[in-house]
């Protein structure tokens, strides 16, 4: 678990009690390769899915504005042509709300990628006398040219906030460039080997044994944390979106030897983060 070497990392007895051997002060050192780099990655991730996230809200907001000033002029346009008096202007107000509204107000049901190329292709449909006669409509305090220009704005700015949505969605696959899963696998095996190189080395070292009972008992306080959490529902590090589920196949550079009771437990902590790295060492 990251947070545990972190706390590892940053504690200056349990540095010194390392480096009382030559074995400790190079585990050491594996921990932070393995630590800082995997550190970075979930906090780059991190930021991307954040970003990921405010895009997602921004679209879901742009619609509603999009759908509301659509909306607007299609029923002002509507009230206007069927309560006029004179029938040429009432045909005036049925034929501009026929070149806005085409489908009717089937543009407010459309897809959100849709709906921004629908408000691309309507500004350059609409003609400089169409804006000027939705211009000389008042509607409290806007005119009718006022709400259409907030609608395919509305619509212009959705449909780019769907494009980087998508684009930063596909940066964040196996193979994509923004941290992707296959970054994270590989960042989290090099933490699970480091992981397992201090377990082995409190093992061979009896200098270093005064850190076996410190190093077992926090990686038991941490599974046992890890599974409160998740039994709670309260696992913040569980992501509800399946994008943060990194899966990791086995391990290619896995070890030869036998399994020991303590490379277990890194297993163990390593299968309910939310990573699903099995394959710590064989």
């Amino acid at each position: 678990m990251l947070n545990l070497t972190g706390q590892w990392l940053n504690d200056e007895e349990f540095i010194n009690a390392l480096g009382v051997s030559n074995l400790g002060t190079a585990m050491l050192e594996e921990l932070k390769k393995g630590h800082e780099p995997l550190a970075e990655l979930k906090n780059k991730r991190a930021k991307a899915h954040a970003k990921l996230r405010n895009l997602i809200d921004a679209a879901g907001e742009l619609d509603i504005l999009h759908d509301r000033k659509a909306r607007s002029v299609y029923y002002h346009l509507h009230a206007l042509g069927e309560g006029a008096n004179d029938d040429a202007k009432a045909d005036e107000y049925r034929e501009l709300q026929g070149v806005l509204f085409p489908d009717g107000l089937n543009v407010v049901k459309l897809p959100f990628l849709e709906e921004g190329g629908a408000a691309l292709a309507l500004e350059r449909t609409v003609s400089p006398d169409m804006r000027a006669k939705l211009a000389a409509i008042v509607v409290g305090e806007h005119t009718l040219d006022d709400l259409f220009g907030a609608w395919i704005a509305a619509g212009v700015a959705l449909g780019k906030v769907v494009d980087q949505r998508a684009e930063l969605k596909a940066s964040l696959t196996r193979t994509g460039s923004a941290v992707g899963e296959i970054d994270l696998r590989g960042g989290r095996s090099r933490w699970v080997k480091a992981v397992n190189g201090l377990l082995w080395a409190i093992e061979m070292d009896e200098k270093l044994g005064p850190l076996a009972e410190r190093v077992r008992a926090a990686l038991d306080e941490a599974i046992a944390a890890k599974l409160r959490a998740r039994d709670s529902g309260d696992d913040v590090g569980a992501s509800a979106d399946p994008q943060e589920e990194v899966s990791v196949a086995e391990d290619p550079e896995g070890d030869d030897g036998e399994s020991d009771g303590e490379v277990d437990q890194v297993d163990q902590i390593d299968q309910i983060d939310g990573d699903d790295v099995s394959e710590v060492a064989e």
